[in-house]
């Protein structure tokens, strides 16, 4: 339950954050948050604050009020980024151990098989990548050539 809490609370902060995305300034100008460290997966938002405060019409005391509600978000995001750059290295981790016994596995049911039972093996993974990258080629075709209101 905690987890999804924190997780709800990310998401609503990416939410926020979003709603100010716009082109990109310098993380260093004064309408800038401070810049965050983000993991390389994730997607760092685009933010020009400026431009969003001068479509809106806000005063130079909203601009403030604006300006430190943005700089307070950022201070409480921090810890929460922290966590999840620690639990992005325990499920990296966790994948790693993963792919390690799938491996281990494979070279113990293979070790169990005749050589004519291997090459059959073989013969059926050949198959079965010929048909999933054709599965692969007519989707992603029909999805390039659909109609622009069915996307």
């Amino acid at each position: 339950m905690k987890k999804l809490l924190i997780l709800a609370g990310i998401v609503a902060m990416t939410c926020s954050t979003q709603a100010f995305a716009e082109d990109c300034v310098t993380p260093d100008t004064a309408t800038c948050p401070a810049k965050v460290e983000r993991p390389k997966e994730m997607h760092k938002p685009k933010c020009n604050f400026q431009k969003l405060e001068d479509e809106l019409g806000l005063t130079a005391k909203q601009k403030e009020q604006a300006k430190q509600l943005r700089e307070k978000q950022m201070e409480t995001a921090k810890p929460i980024v922290e966590q999840l750059k620690q639990k992005e290295k325990e499920v990296q981790e966790l994948r790693s151990q993963l792919k390690n016994l799938r491996e281990q596995n494979k070279k113990e049911f293979e070790a169990i098989l005749t050589d004519k039972q291997l090459k059959k093996l073989e013969q059926i993974k050949a198959e079965r990548k010929q048909k999933f990258e054709k599965h692969r080629k007519d989707h992603d075709h029909k999805r390039l050539h659909q109609a622009p209101d069915k996307k």
